[in-house]
């Protein structure tokens, strides 16, 4: 729990590497097949696929295939994704967390929570026992 944030880092990294070199396969394979394609190697798939996965979309490279666009709709969904969650594990680096409320109860055992409960109201009891009597006299 305490390297959360790293481990999100890898795996976020991780995925966007797999679905990077996944995609540019798969674009190139099926954009290879077509005469107006305009990806025609492996450079221009992987330039595509950083291009897209990244949101940016400069339009030099694109699908032209319906298999090569359904890939490239693909990308674009999951790179909102990785683009969000590398955005959150930036803020959350560098955004502290908040100081400890020193006004607000510590957090303690439920067990102890309950046998202080019990004594507080114990000693209550007494009291309006006291005051009962005195209330009486």
């Amino acid at each position: 729990i305490e390297n959360r944030g790293q481990y999100a880092s890898f795996i976020t990294l991780l995925a966007a590497g797999m679905i990077l070199s996944t995609a540019s396969f798969l674009v190139l394979q099926f954009e290879s097949r077509s005469a107006d394609a305009n990806i025609k190697n492996g450079a221009d798939a992987i330039w595509w696929g950083f291009v897209t996965i990244t949101t940016v979309g400069y339009g030099d490279r694109f699908p032209v295939t319906v298999a090569g666009r359904l890939v490239g709709l693909f990308v674009m969904l999951t790179g909102v994704g990785i683009i969000a969650a590398l955005a959150s594990i930036l803020a959350s680096v560098l955004v502290p967390p908040p100081p400890p409320d020193e006004d607000a109860p510590a957090q303690t055992d439920a067990s102890l929570d309950a046998a202080r409960l019990a004594d507080e109201v114990a000693a209550l009891r007494s009291e309006v026992a006291e005051l009962r009597s005195e209330l009486r006299r």
